[in-house]
């Protein structure tokens, strides 16, 4: 079980603090239109496995009605990693993130007042994410183990 209250500790993304970089993978575009782009790469390694064939990146927008009368703006970008089973079948692993904003001004709940841009609300958003995912509770410092016990079953 994850602690309770579970610390997560956000990254500044516009700090802009080194990180380590394992690999830079140039995606090609292979489509796009209608709010959307899609992005194979014929060979990636993720793991220490490499793909058993193309990996695709999609990026896409779209509006939901989740909160009406105010539409949701809400980007998807989704990471898909094919694989096989010990019986020779293919899988697909898969990462992704949908990041709703809603499409009216929003203002900082303390005040009231203070309006908030969706790209600070959506970059916050994500920060909070990789927060909860990757950034050890207890230091300044990424942790591989975070992920690994979501993935196991803690909550």
């Amino acid at each position: 079980m994850l602690t309770d209250p579970l610390p997560i500790k956000r990254l500044s993304l516009g700090a802009h603090a080194a990180i380590t970089v394992i690999s830079t993978d140039n995606w090609p575009r292979i489509d796009a239109g209608d709010g959307s782009a899609r992005y194979v790469l014929p060979s990636i390694t993720i793991a220490g496995t490499d793909s058993n064939g193309p990996s695709t990146l999609r990026i896409a927008h779209s509006n939901s009605n989740e909160q009406k009368p105010v539409q949701t703006t809400r980007t998807l970008i989704r990471f898909d990693f094919p694989v096989m089973g010990p019986e020779g079948k293919a899988y697909n692993s898969y990462a992704y993130a949908v990041i709703g904003i809603p499409q009216t001004p929003v203002y900082d709940i303390s005040d009231g007042t203070t309006l908030v841009s969706a790209a600070s609300l959506g970059q916050g958003l994500v920060e909070c994410l990789i927060g909860a995912l990757a950034v050890s509770s207890t230091a300044a410092t990424l942790d591989e183990t975070k992920i690994a016990r979501i993935l196991a079953g803690e909550s």
